[in-house]
């Protein structure tokens, strides 16, 4: 589903592209409707669907997300004390600006 996804993507920047090439070099002539999306589309050849061998080729050449780095244990433990001391004096500071 992944690699459908970014191809998909893939080929929404490439209309995305040809949309704005397209509007930067047609005049903008007053009407209102805009460009004739009918005869744009006509100008623009791309596939119906991607051969698998086609779509594992793209798929290598968008570059993978990176990993979140994981904690240790023992760095989890240690921000659970930072922590807890943080918040330990958070609320004595704060029953004592009641009092």
């Amino acid at each position: 589903a992944v690699i459908g996804v970014r191809l998909r993507l893939i080929e929404l920047e490439a209309e995305m592209k040809m949309l704005t090439d397209y509007l930067r070099t047609h005049k903008d002539d007053g009407k209102v409707a805009g460009p004739d999306l009918g005869k744009l589309r006509k100008k623009v050849k791309t596939k119906k669907r991607l051969t698998v061998r086609e779509a594992r080729k793209i798929a290598k050449k968008v570059p993978e997300p990176k990993k979140r780095s994981t904690m240790s244990p023992a760095m989890r433990k240690a921000v659970s004390k930072r922590m807890t001391k943080y918040w330990a004096d958070r609320r004595k500071a704060k029953a004592t600006e009641k009092s």
